[in-house]
């Protein structure tokens, strides 16, 4: 298999650096498949036959795979995802939240002036009618 990995790589004119971006691990992972020290995973070794245009038989070497090596690839791998698209849509539900809430909660129209009970003016006496009640501060 180390063989056709670096033949293949050649032959599409990708150095290990950009075969290794392109699948999602280092330059050194290349490395180690092309010399047999280690083996793609299953999930790289899809990645590897859609890049290639080869069926997993001729990427492994096999010898009854499709002449010249070539047949359909299989369906793409779906992108790896983490939890990174989950935590911002959390942070912009929090922060749409929070400018929701500032802008129902925020003052309407002119502010009336609050006066401190001890630093109010009033006259001696304040009556709201002689013939009810008077009032003295």
């Amino acid at each position: 298999m180390k063989e056709e990995l670096a033949a293949m790589r050649k032959e599409k004119g990708l150095s290990q650096q950009e075969l290794a971006e392109a699948v999602g691990v280092s330059r050194q992972a290349v490395s180690r498949w092309e010399t047999g020290q280690s083996a793609p995973s299953t999930e790289n070794l899809v990645a590897l036959c859609t890049i290639y245009g080869v069926s997993l038989d001729a990427l492994l070497g096999e010898p009854n795979a499709a002449a010249n090596g070539r047949a359909e690839p299989p369906p793409a791998a779906p992108p790896k995802t983490g939890r990174l698209p989950y935590i911002a849509v959390l942070v912009a539900a929090v922060v749409l939240t929070a400018i929701v809430t500032a802008w129902l909660t925020r003052p309407r129209g002119k502010a009336e002036r609050v006066i401190a009970m001890e630093k109010m003016e009033m006259d001696e006496n304040y009556s709201v009618s002689e013939e009810h009640f008077t009032i003295v501060w």
